[in-house]
């Protein structure tokens, strides 16, 4: 059995005022996100649809996270879990946190990708 915490897990993303700490337990991938409040479309471009293209279960631990699918939209707030499939993008409405689990390989596509848009900016 595994137990996570938030300042557990490594970090592997920081900038101020954002960090994504994850670790691969069993083929998935379990996250937490700080995030503060903006739009995340932008890093998603050139993915696949310009969206991404993991699934993702979640719990937003503070915050208001607003998920993009197709042509909805929908708002996760704070003490809510939501799923949500490949093919969305996502803002923070506020300064966010999430705890967030995934696929490890379709993970992997994503950071990959993050990766090389920082390194772009």
């Amino acid at each position: 059995m595994d137990v996570f915490g938030s300042d557990d897990l490594p970090i592997v993303f920081r900038v101020p005022d954002a960090e994504i700490r994850s670790t691969e337990v069993g083929g998935m991938t379990v996250s937490f996100y700080r995030l503060p409040a903006g739009d995340l479309r932008p890093i998603l471009e050139g993915l696949p649809g310009d969206a991404c293209p993991c699934p993702h279960w979640g719990y937003v631990i503070s915050g208001r996270l607003r998920l993009h699918t197709g042509t909805e939209t929908h708002d996760v707030e704070a003490g809510q879990g939501y799923y949500v499939g490949p093919g969305h993008t996502a803002e923070t409405i506020e300064p966010t946190e999430v705890f967030e689990v995934s696929p490890t390989s379709q993970s992997l596509e994503v950071w990959e990708h993050f990766k090389t848009k920082l390194r772009q900016a």
